[in-house]
């Protein structure tokens, strides 16, 4: 919500039409802090409101499934934060919906392909400058589960979806999948809970959810993608990216944002200001995914308001969603397994 929200209303074109959340204490709190119009008692009731044109899900992961099939239902536009379901059956059933309704827009929330910074990345790597990718190396980290004394909630669940795997893994692995043109062949990798229990209430609770999550995607054409995503970390917030080429490397990081570097690092360029950045994205006072999301409700308010749902270009299709659900899935089965996990794509991918 806290990302939500004000990246739609700085569009100048959006109108917050109202909030659900089954606590109603809570939703009363946010409507009055964001500017949403009203307080909805029901998922229901939100989605037959004709006032209504986007659903944007935000809920527990869990309920992801249930809410976006009924908004689809009700023949509204969605959008679904990330991951689109927990598995891959569900995320293929929500495929099928979405196809059954061409018109509207359904799309994934992984915002990330709509920064400046990133399509730059994407636009380098893609014209084939400096040769063919062959390694690249992909990390996130955060703070916001480091102290022991953050009480349980659904996010230290992994029965709901909780876990960095989840949270920071689709992220990583869609970033992959827009990056880099070869489809997943196989995975290996490890997580860690990290921190073995939680307060809940007046009682200790197991945690099995994991606050660490790293691995490996080989794709096609012997190209090997590492991932590391940590949840609990101590150092502060970072978002790292390097693409090793044949004759040369590119880079991303906050303080010095787009770097590449040829003829063995005799030679350099740096892209620090691009155009149409927005305020705070060059000096990091907009944290980086609230930065990147404005882009993106840029894109989805433009595209609406034309008619024209396919005028979304990058966006996280529905089936994209489930491939990275499911190559997030086949993470689980080799960590469970301690061995490599052949990802299996859908039949049409």
């Amino acid at each position: 919500m806290r990302t939500h929200a004000p990246g739609f209303l700085q569009t100048g074109q959006a109108v917050l039409a109202g909030l659900y959340s089954p606590n109603q204490d809570k939703a009363e709190r946010l409507a009055s802090q964001s500017g949403f119009s009203r307080v909805y008692t029901s998922v229901a009731e939100l989605c037959e409101d004709p006032a209504v044109d986007l659903v944007v899900v935000s809920s527990p992961n869990l309920e992801h499934v249930d809410q976006v099939r009924y908004a689809l239902e009700c023949r509204k536009h969605v959008l679904c934060e990330k991951p689109l379901a927990l598995s891959v059956a569900e995320c293929r059933f929500l495929v099928d919906q979405a196809a059954a309704e061409p018109g509207r827009l359904a799309v994934v929330n992984n915002q990330l392909r709509f920064s400046p910074y990133l399509r730059l990345v994407r636009e380098i790597v893609r014209s084939q400058r400096f040769g063919r990718v062959f390694h690249a190396r992909i990390l996130q980290q955060g703070t916001a589960w480091a102290d022991p004394g953050v009480p349980w909630s659904w996010s230290f669940d992994a029965s709901c979806g909780g876990g960095v795997r989840w949270a920071m893994g689709a992220h990583l692995v869609d970033l992959a999948n827009f990056l880099f043109e070869q489809p997943t062949v196989s995975v290996h990798g490890s997580m860690h809970t990290v921190i073995p229990k939680r307060r809940k209430g007046d009682v200790d609770v197991s945690v099995d959810a994991e606050l660490e999550f790293s691995g490996v995607m080989n794709l096609a054409d012997d190209v090997q993608v590492m991932l590391s995503a940590v949840g609990a970390a101590h150092s502060g917030f970072r978002f790292d990216i390097q693409i090793f080429c044949e004759h040369g490397e590119v880079r991303f990081d906050l303080e010095n944002k787009v770097c590449v570097f040829w003829d063995q690092g005799r030679r350099s360029e740096s892209f620090v200001d691009i155009p149409e950045l927005k305020e705070g994205d060059r000096d990091n006072s907009k944290s980086f995914f609230s930065g990147t999301f404005r882009y993106y409700a840029d894109a989805i308010v433009a595209a609406l308001l034309d008619g024209e749902v396919h005028l979304l270009e990058g966006a996280t299709s529905f089936s994209d969603g489930l491939e990275t659900v499911r190559i997030l899935e086949a993470f689980k089965e080799a960590k469970d397994s301690s061995s490599v996990a052949v990802v299996r794509r859908s039949p049409e991918a």
